[in-house]
């Protein structure tokens, strides 16, 4: 019922004795409010999960207030109780209508789901499972590689097979009261990466070493030049390749790319009852060597006032470069460069001739260097002639004859000409 608005009239009758009776009436508008019902809306008798709410409806018009063993313990509209027993709850108006509800509580505990990690030798799969539920429970797994759920299942167990590593397995179980437990575990390989190294790019002339995990036994290193060929691989040839145990030792030649290819081991891990086997491409190149060009000219030349850029062209091999450094020369003479300061970038912007050098390192020890050289050309020279002209007529521009010095070879005239007018005066 909602809130009325009601007109009436008042009659007032007053009997004075010897008088006759003094009747006066005034309209009244009466407004007829209407609270709200108290509601509950839990039964006498309730059951739970541990961990989760006991809620009664919400009505902002309406006031709670929870009780246990005597004492007020909420004025929520939930509770989350952690024992069981019997509860009151109270619900009320401000204008003093109420409900009380006792409620006897029971907390059904949530089920004890319980997953333990798996290793594995790598190829090999494992089971993961979870049993001794009663009968009706329900149960899903999520393979966090992956980010997908099983479909539920009932039963009283239940059980998964990781046959490649999962870095999260997730089991949910529901049992017959509703009650929902989780767990995760993870899945590995033992051993499944036994280079971190990755592939390696070394230039001629240098050396790399190359270390495994040294609690194996049984290492054999073995070497195929090109890995798509048919055939093995084969034994290491000293003393270009040379392996002790966990470590391998290759030595490249001065000028060739020879010991370029794919480098194998094996071995076994008597830990735990596994074979280990990797391999790691090799890249030998040549040392690097800067191919320096210009953004305005292909020969470094410049005009007098001018500044050129200059950057290296693309590296064949995409190394990539740790630092770089600039130097400058006014001979070219080895021992005249100098850094320049700041100049630690893949380019520089030139703005005198002269000799410039870049030196770029590698974190394998492939530094490369390039030498170029920056020509400033002077302006040219040269006059206009004068001229006159009456208004309206024509005049003639013109440089005048054999003042016109380029400075570059044997240049007597322009190779373009731009005009631009000035201004009056």
């Amino acid at each position: 019922m909602e809130n009325t608005t009601y007109n009436v009239q008042l009659e007032v009758i007053t009997a004075v004795e010897g008088l006759e009776t003094c009747n006066y009436s005034q309209d009244v508008t009466i407004n007829v409010g209407v609270t709200p019902n108290p509601d509950v809306l839990l039964n006498a008798n309730e059951a739970i999960c541990a961990g989760s709410e006991l809620r009664a409806g919400f009505d902002p018009d309406l006031s709670y207030e929870w009780s246990f063993g005597g004492s007020i313990i909420s004025t929520d509209t939930y509770i989350v109780p952690d024992a069981e027993g019997v509860y009151t709850l109270r619900v009320y108006t401000e204008d003093g209508c109420e409900l009380i509800q006792d409620i006897n509580l029971t907390i059904n505990p949530l089920p004890i789901v319980v997953l333990a990690d798996q290793m594995a030798c790598p190829t090999q799969s494992r089971t993961f499972s979870v049993s001794g539920f009663p009968a009706g429970s329900s149960f899903r797994w999520h393979n966090g590689n992956t980010d997908t759920w099983t479909a539920p299942v009932s039963g009283t167990f239940s059980f998964y097979i990781a046959t490649t590593p999962i870095e999260e397995i997730t089991v949910e179980v529901t049992d017959n009261n509703a009650c929902v437990a989780k767990d995760a575990a993870s899945f590995g390989w033992h051993n499944e990466v036994v280079f971190e190294l990755g592939d390696q790019l070394i230039c001629y002339s240098n050396e790399l070493e190359v270390e495994i995990n040294s609690n194996f036994e049984n290492y054999v290193w073995t070497y195929k030049a090109d890995p798509s060929a048919p055939g093995a691989p084969v034994a290491l040839t000293s003393p270009n390749q040379v392996a002790l145990d966990h470590v391998l030792t290759i030595q490249a030649e001065s000028n060739t790319d020879a010991w370029s290819g794919r480098y194998y081991v094996t071995a076994q891990d008597e830990l735990n009852g596994c074979p280990v086997a990797g391999h790691f491409d090799l890249v030998i190149a040549p040392v690097p060597v800067f191919d320096l060009v210009f953004d305005k000219t292909a020969d470094g030349r410049m005009c007098s006032g001018d500044t050129i850029k200059i950057s290296f062209d693309d590296e064949p091999y995409n190394r990539e470069f740790e630092t770089f450094q600039w130097s400058y020369s006014p001979t070219g003479i080895d021992g005249t460069y100098d850094n320049i300061a700041g100049a630690t970038f893949s380019w520089y912007e030139a703005t005198i001739d002269g000799h410039y050098r870049l030196y770029g390192t590698m974190d394998n020890g492939c530094d490369a260097a390039g030498v170029t050289f920056v020509e400033t050309v002077e302006s040219p020279e040269f006059e206009l002639e004068d001229g006159a002209a009456c208004p309206g007529e024509d005049i003639v521009l013109r440089i005048t004859d054999g003042i016109y010095i380029s400075h570059y070879g044997t240049e007597t005239v322009p190779e373009r000409y731009e005009w631009i007018t000035g201004t009056e005066g």
